[in-house]
């Protein structure tokens, strides 16, 4: 059977619908990165903003980390059928593919052009970031909120990419179940930014004060959140640190999830760092050069604490070796 895997995240929603349109293909399923390792695939998939563990019959990506581990293992991505390309989405990727060959809804421009800042987090201001376009306002529906059910909120991903095959955002937004989720998601924010104020910190090695880090590995539950709601309160902080615990069957492990990314109002003066190349030195993951993350696996608690210490040391000083190298803006 034909199936269409991608990720679950707002481009991910609007890859799917791109490709749904192109392909004909109305399964689709929607995964994390790690998930995608664990798929029985058959080679008839198309993937999108994921991993291509094996064969498949379209891939298209736009990850750097991905196509690294590709090479890796000694795949000749060449080889395969679709589009890897360095962009600011992997929506972009595929409408630029398809859009001379399929008539795709006249409103999808203006989608794939908010879904290149939304995933790329491009924006000049702060305020710009927060402003809710139509665009904007889908995307933060796409949000796993901490009472939501995991399987519900995989059925809304599949329910809005096929909601924006045949609507405008607008029109889209005028439905009870989204307007909910818009609601949510500004509760959410109120709640999440009085979180961060309670519970950021810079590391004593940190002598600029200029890499917030947000520590909520030691919390009983599953923490979701937005990391760059630090900038709220943090606006001069040039990047944000978020460690997160990793619950399997809601039973909390030793492994520590690492996310960063820059503060995307400061990523201008800072054209040449790159935080994929830091994770991929430490063996943690990869990503993209302005925001990536990694696991960190331990066997025991203590094991955790001393080598989260050990790898925050790391962060900090490979963060600052890099912008040493930065040219003068």
């Amino acid at each position: 059977m034909n199936i269409i895997l991608t990720h679950t995240d707002f481009d991910g929603v609007i890859s799917s619908a791109l490709l749904s349109l192109a392909t004909g293909i109305d399964f689709i399923k929607f995964l994390s990165n790690n998930q995608i390792w664990y798929e029985n695939l058959t080679g008839q998939e198309v993937i999108s903003d994921l991993p291509c563990p094996w064969k498949c019959s379209l891939w298209f990506d736009h990850h750097e980390s991905n196509l690294k581990e590709m090479k890796e293992r000694g795949v000749d991505t060449a080889l395969i059928p679709g589009k890897f390309e360095i962009a600011d989405s992997c929506a972009r990727i595929i409408y630029e593919h398809f859009r001379e060959s399929v008539p795709f809804p006249h409103y999808f421009e203006d989608v794939i052009r908010e879904t290149d800042k939304i995933d790329s987090m491009k924006y000049d201001s702060l305020e710009e970031w927060l402003r809710e376009t139509p665009v904007k306002c889908l995307s933060n529906t796409v949000q796993l909120f901490p009472d939501d059910d995991y399987r519900k909120f995989l059925h809304y991903l599949l329910d809005l990419a096929k909601l924006i095959k045949r609507h405008e955002p607008q029109k889209i937004l005028e439905m009870e179940n989204v307007k909910k989720r818009c609601n949510k998601f500004r509760t959410y924010k109120e709640e999440s930014t009085k979180l961060i104020r309670d519970n950021y910190y810079f590391h004593t090695t940190d002598s600029e004060k200029k890499m917030a880090v947000l520590d909520l590995s030691e919390f009983k539950t599953p923490a979701r959140i937005d990391k760059n709601f630090v900038y709220i309160i943090e606006p001069e902080a040039e990047c944000v640190l978020f460690i997160n615990a990793i619950f399997k069957n809601n039973v909390k492990t030793n492994d520590l999830k690492f996310s960063m990314g820059i503060n995307f109002t400061r990523s201008r003066f800072l054209p040449a760092m790159n935080i994929a190349k830091i994770f991929e030195e430490l063996e943690l993951g990869g990503g993209h050069s302005k925001t990536a993350g990694g696991i960190l696996h331990a066997a025991t608690k203590l094991e955790k604490l001393e080598k989260k210490e050990n790898i925050l040391k790391q962060i900090v000083e490979k963060w600052y070796n890099q912008k040493k190298a930065q040219p003068v803006i």
